[in-house]
């Protein structure tokens, strides 16, 4: 895949769930290199070929799909790598109106060498749950992310320590740089005390004072180039506000360590409806 720009993320999209719905294997498997990471419904798959050959018994079950409802939420990475946050609808011979379509999330490392994207990893969830954690040096993310939606469901204002400076989020399609600015939207009323103080704001704080998480899917893949190492962490389950209905959810996460111990560099969240 070549070009870019802003509508990188949407044109990713489109194209690569176009061709898994085609079974356009000869396509997607020019999307990835040989030492690309895979993981397909909780499946560690090194590499196009086997990834294909994986697609091939899936799509025995599933002869037919089509993913739609499709939202992308694209981040930078460290080292000028993107991060896809994809979710969507997928129907199928078992699924066939959207009421009953399963609800996916994706998260795909593209990397750009001689203006050709590429699959550095890629990750995808509809149906199976479970925790995949395919190396030992991943181990530590499933630590950080338990920590993480423990304090969260806790008491959230403890979560500020970490995000530095330099974090990136993108939260229900909303832009956000730097730890006060991602804690100011996690906090019910702060963007709207702001804005009677005479600040302008370009994003809204959530709207629930306290949630709860279930989780019901987690992946880990290291990750990252020469310049810099990370991991690469999805997320799928239910989130519920206030003691409300839950909400479908994916998130994605890359974790860096620093001076501090780990921390979020790039962060993406979706409710999935």
């Amino acid at each position: 895949m070549s070009g870019g720009g802003k509508d990188l993320g949407s044109q990713f999209g489109k194209h690569f769930f176009g061709l898994l719905d085609q079974k356009n294997y000869k396509a997607i498997g020019g999307l990835f290199a040989k030492s690309s990471m895979i993981s397909f419904e909780g499946n560690n798959l090194g590499g196009p070929d086997k990834f294909i050959q994986c697609l091939g018994s899936w799509n025995k079950v599933y002869p037919k799909t089509q993913h739609g409802q499709i939202t992308v939420d694209t981040l930078p990475s460290p080292d000028g790598a993107q991060l896809l946050l994809i979710t969507g609808r997928r129907l199928d011979a078992k699924h066939q109106n959207q009421q009953s379509g399963v609800l996916f999330t994706s998260s795909v490392l593209l990397r750009n060498t001689n203006n050709k994207y590429w699959i550095q990893n890629l990750i995808y969830r509809g149906e199976a749950n479970g925790i995949n954690v395919p190396t030992p040096q991943v181990k530590v993310a499933g630590q950080f992310l338990a920590k993480f939606y423990e304090i969260y469901d806790k008491n959230h204002q403890q979560l500020a320590g970490i995000y530095t400076d330099d974090s990136l989020m993108r939260y229900n399609g909303d832009p956000l740089k730097g730890k006060s600015n991602i804690m100011c939207k996690l906090t019910k009323g702060y963007t709207e005390k702001l804005e009677n103080q005479g600040k302008k704001m370009d994003y809204k704080s959530v709207t629930w004072t306290k949630v709860q998480h279930k989780l019901e899917a987690q992946d880990f893949h290291p990750s990252g180039s020469k310049q810099s190492s990370f991991i690469l962490c999805q997320v799928t389950g239910w989130l519920i506000p206030d003691k409300d209905q839950p909400i479908k959810f994916g998130e994605v996460f890359l974790l860096m360590n620093g001076k501090g111990g780990w921390k979020v560099r790039a962060q993406g969240f979706r409710p999935i409806y």
